[in-house]
Parts: structure tokens; sequence; C-alpha cells
């Protein structure tokens, strides 16, 4: 299958004129039980701006419905999920809908300032809220050290007020994983709960695990992840289904080993375009049920390296800042799945089946 064009500029300007007008350009909210059905069907990408975008600056309309045309027109998903709604975002609910996304939940980074930026203007085309993203991991011990952003009490009240102001919309959360393992002293019962959401949606990425293959090899990766999501939080009686909200691989920095280990024998490994398309592609065949993400690479963000020299949030995008689209898009988002291989440890052949339904 073959990567479709770019959107041309004048179409994104004219969709941009046909946003604007009072109407009926763009579908409705879809209701809870679709928008969830959706999640569970790896229909959602997740979605910031490229371009040279970063928080703080404004994104303009035109350049939401020409990015958001290519990530819907090229990969034919029907649902896209952001982190935020300050500097422009809280448009692309509209602009989603008029691009062809039938799904779009919207991110509020800080729940306590940005819930009112759902307002009348844009609620009906938003289908889900996502309230939060590692708040409460941000102070603990998991995730580094400081204050918490917030507690699983104040959360909880987030989403029982999300859902009695927006009763039609999908309700979730996410954490790092380690908050939904019952075995974990950070654990956090109540995010295994309707009480959280109506998904357990947690970020599970095996390249902040401390084994090096785990950190390496994409399958020992997508291995890593399988456990996690069927005993760790399984382990703890999700009340709800479990869908990753963010588990990815980057594509850059190269290398040949990680921590003195080397990677795996006959497989694209470490962090390259290779290695990432050979992550998703696992992914997908395992069953996991996942968001694809993120959409374009983000060279504002300045996390650090996990000791392997990869500047993880720089180069998780599916494509690069300058909608250069990786191996990625073409081996696996086009819903293409690997078939075989690797695993026979000749690294030249790659053989793919298409399509995948």
């Amino acid at each position: 299958m073959t990567l479709r064009s770019v959107v041309p500029a004048a179409l994104a300007v004219a969709m941009v004129g046909l946003i604007t007008r009072a109407g009926t350009v763009a579908p409705r909210s879809a209701g809870i039980n679709a928008t969830k059905s959706a999640l569970q069907s790896n229909e959602f990408i997740s979605y910031a701006p490229g371009n040279g975008w970063s928080p703080g600056n404004t994104v303009t309309k035109q350049q939401l419905a020409s990015e958001l045309l290519l990530l819907h027109n090229t990969t034919g998903r029907d649902g896209v999920i952001t982190y935020g709604m300050t500097d422009g975002l809280d448009k692309v609910p509209e602009v989603a809908k008029a691009s062809g996304f039938k799904y779009v939940i919207v991110g509020l980074w800080n729940p306590a300032t940005e819930m009112s930026l759902i307002t009348a203007s844009n609620q009906d085309f938003i289908d889900g809220i996502l309230i939060g993203n590692e708040g409460i991991c941000r102070g603990l011990s998991a995730c580094g050290s400081g204050t918490p952003n917030w507690t699983i009490s104040q959360l909880t009240s987030w989403v029982a007020t999300a859902r009695q102001n927006w009763p039609d919309k999908l309700v979730v959360t996410s954490e790092v994983w380690l908050l939904y393992d019952s075995q974990n002293p950070n654990f956090q019962p109540a995010l295994l709960t309707t009480q959280s959401g109506d998904v357990v949606f947690p970020n599970v990425h095996p390249l902040w695990d401390p084994t090096p293959q785990v950190a390496y090899c994409p399958q020992v990766g997508v291995q890593f992840v399988q456990n996690v999501v069927n005993q760790n939080i399984g382990g703890g009686n999700p009340q709800m289904p479990v869908v990753l909200h963010e588990s990815w691989w980057p594509s850059a920095p190269t290398g040949n080993t990680c921590n003195g280990v080397t990677g795996c024998i006959g497989t694209p490994n470490g962090y390259n375009e290779a290695a990432q398309s050979r992550y998703f592609s696992l992914l997908v065949s395992s069953g996991i049920k996942f968001v694809w993400g993120e959409a374009f690479d983000q060279p504002w963000k300045g996390e650090a390296t996990n000791g392997c020299g990869a500047l993880l949030g720089r180069n998780w995008g599916l494509w690069k800042n300058d909608y250069t689209p990786k191996q990625v898009v073409n081996d696996v988002v086009d819903e293409t799945v690997f078939h075989d291989g690797f695993e026979s440890g000749n690294a030249t052949k790659w053989q793919w089946w298409e399509p995948h339904t």
C-alpha cells in the first residue's frame, strides 16, 4: 500500500474557510460507546502541531487544517487526541471534524484551568476528555521528585465534574503504568476503577525500563508491554478495558549498544526508523490496544536520556517535524502488518501483507 499524497496547501486553506461557517460541515459528538470502541480499535493518533510549533505559541487554523488533513488522509484513522487546549488547540475539535475525523478527545493538561476551555463553540465537536497526563506521577519517586501536580482525590473529582457537565462524552486520565500496578508501592487503586474514567489509559514506554534489552530491542519491548498489560495491570483486576495512551519507539539517534548490551541479533534494534517500524508492527500483531503516536517530532522537548543516548521526546514522531514521513508510516500505519522476515535472522528480508482489517 502506498503513502497517500500530502494535502495541498490550497485545500487546507479552503478547509479553514469551510469550518468557520456556522452550519453542519462537521459531524457532532459520537457518544461514549462509539468513542470507546474506536479507542479499542487503534483508531486514534496523538496530535501536537509540527512545523516548529512549541507550547506558548499559538497555532493557526490553517496549520491545524493542513496537519489534520495530512494525518487523516494518509492513515485513514478516525480519531485524534491532544494533550491540551491552550495555544489555539481549542480549535482542534472543529477543525478535526471538518478534516474527516469522526472522534476527537481533547486533553486538559491542567484540568484546574483548562476545563473552562470546553465551551458552547466547541463542545459539540468533542467526543472525549483526557483529564491530565502524569500529574500524580510527576511528584513521586516513580517519575522523579517533587510535589505531585494533583492528588488522586482531585483527579477523581475532575472526572466526576466532566461527567456531570458533559454526560455524553468519554472521560479518561493517564498516568505512568507503575501507578496501575498493585505490586508497586506507588499503586493508585482508583486508576483501575470507573472513578478515574471509562477506560484504563496508562503510558507504557519500554525505553524507560532499566533493563537494556527491553529498552533497546523492539520485540523485547513489545513482550514487556504485553506483560505489563496482562500481568502487572491485569493483576489488579481493572474494571474497564485497557488501552495504552502512550507506547511508542523513537526513530533517532542511532546506536549499536545500550549500556554495553547489544541489540537483538538479526533484527533492527536501537533507535532508528527500521526499529521504530518493527516495534509498531509487532505491537499491532500483539493485540494490545494503543494510540498511535505521536504524530510529529517535537524538537522543543528536553526530556533526559534513558542512558542509551536517546532524547526520547524529540523523536517519537511518525513524521518528522517538517512532515517528512518516516518508515513506519509506509510500513505499519498505512494498515499493513508485519508478516515474517526477522525471526529467521535475516535482517535484510522484509515481508509485509495487506490489508489489515
